[in-house]
């Protein structure tokens, strides 16, 4: 599976509200993050439906 990256993020916000600024970019770092986690070797987001609402969410 491809995770979007920070990059990939900016672009979809960008072309949903138009140009703007992110006050806090660390939270771009927690998302890319979040849906990738992994307890051990299990997912805590195994699904893509699962992935895509956290993305939704947050983006």
């Amino acid at each position: 599976m491809r995770y979007l990256t920070i990059e990939d993020i900016l672009i979809i916000a960008e072309a949903q509200v138009g140009n703007y600024q992110f006050l806090h970019k660390e939270q771009l770092d927690y998302l890319v993050d979040v849906v990738s986690a992994k307890s051990g070797d299990v997912e805590l987001h195994p699904t893509l439906f699962q992935k895509a609402a956290i993305y939704a969410h947050h983006i």
